[in-house]
């Protein structure tokens, strides 16, 4: 009896140990990818490299064809792999639902700023990357122009801002955004601060002059 639970713990901790935990998800033998074959895969339309607390991970933002009914049809996604020694691991794709991808940048705090064009608007997704885990962290729809990285309270440490919505004017015959979500660094993330009109995103945090 003894020698039947030493066996069954031992199976379950090389069962623990054979595991990786990708997005929630538990996955066995996970394929080490060098880096040549990554090239092969899809049409690589950006990517960028990403330094981590856990390490270095790569993002790559492609562009595949998929065949439906006899037709085919072009997608976009963000795959995040994770680097081991010369090797690379997939640990996340993301696919916004028919939106094409415009743009990446890397922030101030390491986070992965992402820009995707709809059918009148862009999508705004900021990616987090701990350990294996990749999370959205900041998702903002209706956006009608770039968000912008500025110091507006001049601490050293820029905030973000994301404009969304449309407001037309009579007498200039333009449209402006309307409102804009100012994200500050709390730590080392960006937190929603406040909304403000578009037209007062550059003064509401200015440092009050004496």
């Amino acid at each position: 009896m003894v020698t039947r639970v030493i066996v069954i713990t031992v199976l379950l901790l090389l069962s623990f140990l054979t595991t990786r935990i990708d997005g929630g998800m538990a996955q066995r033998n996970v394929e080490k990818i060098p880096l040549s074959k990554i090239w092969e895969k899809d049409k690589i339309l950006d990517m960028t490299y990403l330094r981590t607390r856990s390490g270095g991970a790569l993002c790559i933002a492609t562009s595949y064809v998929k065949k439906i009914d006899g037709s085919s049809y072009t997608y976009e996604k963000l795959v995040f792999y994770r680097q081991t020694g010369d090797s690379f691991t997939k640990i996340h794709e993301f696919e916004p639902g028919g939106g094409t991808f415009l743009s990446l940048h890397v922030l101030y705090n390491g986070e992965l700023m992402t820009l995707w064009a709809g059918a009148s608007a862009f999508g705004v997704f900021v990616f987090s990357i701990a350990e294996n885990q990749v999370r959205i962290v900041i998702q903002e729809g209706g956006v009608k122009t770039n968000p912008e990285i500025v110091d507006i309270d001049n601490d050293g440490l820029p905030e973000l801002l994301i404009s969304s919505g449309s407001t037309f004017h009579q007498d200039s015959h333009s449209i402006d955004p309307d409102m804009t979500s100012i994200y500050k660094l709390d730590g080392m993330s960006y937190v929603l601060m406040k909304r403000v009109p578009w037209e007062q995103r550059f003064v509401d945090l200015k440092p009050k002059s004496n």
